[in-house]
């Protein structure tokens, strides 16, 4: 090889380096630019460190996350199992009385389970009943105003 064929090899090889150079200093920019957060805290260039600490509180944070999750659970199973549903219906089961002092009332919760009372007022006395709901159902009969009470406590507008 030639003197002249060795500076110009010599000189293609330098500046592919050159070249090389150039591309591996922008790319790392361009990752340092879109990574500022986390090299922003990185000192004396220890980013192991940092990327170790942050998944110590990734994991934190997911314990707590699943904390939550359970508490939710929990909270929402309690909120569901209360009576938000209301039904009451006054009648007079008996035409020698007046007024309307007997009644049923109904309280559900949001699966329609719950119960309804149903007190009949008479001349010799109160009479009240009780009877589990399940469903929006009874396994025990119903009177029709009983029934009338559960329609009114699983209308719409007392649904939580």
């Amino acid at each position: 090889m030639t003197e002249t064929n060795l500076v110009i090899f010599f000189g293609a090889i330098t500046f592919g380096l050159l070249a090389w150079t150039a591309y591996l200093q922008i790319t790392v920019k361009n990752i340092v630019s879109r990574s500022k957060r986390l090299f922003s805290e990185v000192k004396n260039g220890d980013v192991v460190t940092i990327l170790n600490e942050t998944l110590k509180e990734l994991d934190s944070i997911n314990k707590k996350y699943a904390d939550l999750e359970k508490r939710h659970k929990l909270t929402s199973k309690i909120a569901n199992s209360g009576f938000y549903k209301l039904g009451l219906l006054r009648f007079n089961p008996f035409n020698d009385t007046g007024g309307d002092q007997s009644f049923s009332l109904t309280l559900l919760n949001t699966e329609n389970d719950g119960f309804v009372v149903t007190s009949i007022h008479g001349r010799d006395g109160d009479r009240i009943y009780a009877k589990p709901i399940s469903g929006g159902d009874s396994k025990y009969n119903l009177a029709d105003e009983e029934k009338e009470a559960i329609i009114l406590a699983t209308k719409e507008k007392n649904k939580g």
